[in-house]
């Protein structure tokens, strides 16, 4: 009997912790966090187009994405009358970073709101920072607007990527 107690007593002593253990490891797996993989780079805009008033081109960052970037160049031109592409101050342009809210508000006119801008410009280069997204992705519109009206219409050769470093 003696021998049958001690073993029951080895048993629980030897139970105990792992027992502790799995309480404790069952209690911080709901902390663990899972990191989601980051995306490859993407081309929101790769192409040579006409602007009269303005020219909207959304994109969307994806959920979990802590440092997303906004790369890119872009020329604005006009034609002569002789044929030729020239960039001058007469083929200026703005190029506006609006939110989807901005965006909206915008449509209206011109507004001050605005997440990023370069602004009478016929050539720019940008690395824009965005902000981080939590669990929605977040839609964003890269605008070229002909804010001067003259000429009516101007021509923009545009080169832009978003990383997700």
């Amino acid at each position: 009997m003696r021998k049958w107690m001690l073993l029951s007593i080895g048993f629980a002593l030897l139970a105990s912790p792992a027992c502790k253990k799995k309480q404790a490891n069952e209690s911080m797996s709901g902390d663990h966090v899972v990191r989601t993989p980051i995306p490859p780079p993407r081309s929101i805009l790769h192409k040579t187009f006409t602007v009269d008033t303005y020219i909207a081109f959304p994109f969307e960052v994806p959920a979990h994405i802590h440092t997303p970037n906004l790369k890119g160049n872009f020329t604005s031109f006009r034609y002569q009358s002789s044929g030729g592409r020239i960039s001058d101050d007469a083929a200026i342009i703005d190029l506006l970073l609006l939110d989807e809210t901005q965006y909206e508000a915008f449509k209206n006119g011109p507004s001050e709101d605005l997440t990023r801008a370069a602004q009478n410009t016929h050539e720019q280069a940008i690395d824009w920072a965005l902000g981080a997204t939590t669990d929605l992705p977040r839609k964003y519109y890269l605008v070229f607007s002909n804010s001067t009206g003259k000429p009516k219409t101007k021509l923009v050769d545009a080169d832009f990527t978003l990383n997700f470093e």
